[in-house]
Order: structure tokens, then C-alpha cells, then sequence
């Protein structure tokens, strides 16, 4: 309970202190471009859903395009914890949207994901004061809070349990199949499916590819393949 507590706090500070908003939802790209973060989306393996490294004033992250669009929003989120709010980082391998206690920073960036990506007050403004109830809420409210915050259905249930307005039992019967859930009731399904392949956010991302390898935190292979990416002269 303390832990979620202070993550709320946090990602409160953080929304006020980045001119977000206490409910609107976040333009994740964009807020990367703002907050001067070089992001690269490639494929990785399942278990990762994404990465993080802080060199000096530097701050790098890499998010893994197979996973579905609205989970790698939510990875964006998590790694935003580790580079702004976590004391003493340098770099991490991340399988976010987990809420695993193992790892207690990660478990951490989690809870610190889920309430900046889904602040309580703009959730519950979605919510009907008829569905005000626990395992009241509809299918038709669970996909306009995910689609309005562009976040995943895992995130959407963690969150409407946290809240109390959701068992375990109840949200089990909203875990399967979130596409077919979605166009049946006339939204889009981009949210569920991979996304952003190949896309590159930052203008520093050389100078941050020159900074890793100095540093040792990536080989000379990682170098010339992250110059590659972006048709650098040297390749």
C-alpha cells in the first residue's frame, strides 16, 4: 500500500512538473521528444519488453515493436521511472506490465507506469456513478478508459482492482481476446496489435550510440548497428 501510495504521488509530481495535466491522457512519443529521450523500437525477445540507460545527461531507451501498442505505451512509462525518478541508475532490461514484487525497482516502475499512464481521477471521470460498484463495470467502459489513455487491457484491470472496483474473478472474464473484444464494439484494435517498428525518437541518437560504447555499456557490434539504423557514413 505505501509503495502504490508513493508511486501515485510520483507520477502526480511528474505530470505537474512536465505540464501533462492531473487526467489528460499522454502522447507517449511526443512526451520522449519533449523530455529530450532518445527512444529505438525493435524487435526483442518475449520476455523484454524494453530498456533503459542513463549516461550522464543522456537517457536512452529501447522498447520492443512485437509487443502490442497500447503494452509498449505502458513500457514507455515504466522506463520513464527509471530514468527520471530512480536514484543512482545506469541501466536496466525490463519485462514490464509483470506488477512482480521479485524485483523491487521494477515493481516499482510498474505502479509508477500505471498512475501516470491512468491517474484516478481521469479513470474514474470515465466511469458511470451506476458502475460505482465492485465488478459493476461494463466491457463498454473498460475499452473507453483504454482507448482514451491508449494503454493495454492488463493495465486497464490492474488499475479498476487497485481502485476496488474490480475482483480478481471479475477481471479475469475481461483478460481474453481485448482485438475481438474492441471491434465488436466498433473501436479501433491498433492498441493490441505490434506497432512503431524501426522508429527512432531523439536527435542525439548518434552522440547517445558514441556515449554507450565509450562507456562499455554496449559492444562495438551494438555500436555499428545502431549507426546502421540511421545510414550513418561510417557503415
Amino acid at each position: 500500500m505505501i509503495d502504490r501510495l508513493k508511486m501515485e504521488k510520483r507520477a502526480i509530481s511528474f505530470r505537474e512538473k512536465h505540464g501533462l495535466g492531473y487526467t489528460d491522457p499522454i502522447k507517449h512519443l511526443a512526451l520522449l521528444d519533449q523530455l529530450k529521450v532518445v527512444a529505438i523500437f525493435k524487435p526483442m525477445s518475449n520476455n523484454v519488453s524494453g530498456m533503459a540507460i542513463k549516461v550522464d545527461e543522456y537517457r536512452f531507451m529501447l522498447i520492443n515493436s512485437e509487443m502490442p501498442k497500447g503494452r509498449q505505451h505502458f513500457t514507455i512509462g515504466h522506463e520513464l521511472y527509471h530514468l527520471f525518478e530512480q536514484e543512482n541508475f545506469i541501466m536496466e532490461i525490463c519485462d514490464s506490465e509483470t506488477f512482480s514484487k521479485a524485483n523491487k525497482e521494477e515493481y516499482l516502475a510498474d505502479l509508477f507506469s500505471s498512475h501516470l499512464c491512468l491517474p484516478n481521477d481521469g479513470m474514474l471521470a470515465c466511469i458511470p456513478e451506476d458502475q460505482m460498484g465492485r465488478d459493476k463495470i461494463s466491457l463498454e467502459t473498460i475499452l473507453n478508459i483504454e482507448h482514451y489513455y491508449k494503454c493495454s487491457r492488463t493495465a486497464v484491470l490492474y488499475r479498476l482492482k487497485e481502485l476496488g472496483l474490480l475482483s480478481e474473478h471479475g477481471a479475469q472474464s475481461y483478460k481474453t481476446e481485448p482485438a475481438k473484444s474492441a471491434i465488436s464494439m466498433g473501436y479501433s484494435a491498433d492498441l493490441y496489435f505490434p506497432a512503431n517498428q524501426d522508429r527512432i525518437i531523439g536527435n542525439d541518437y548518434i552522440l547517445m550510440a558514441e556515449t554507450l560504447f565509450e562507456k562499455n555499456l554496449i559492444r562495438e557490434v551494438d555500436f555499428l548497428s545502431l549507426l546502421k539504423e540511421v545510414g550513418d557514413s561510417r557503415i
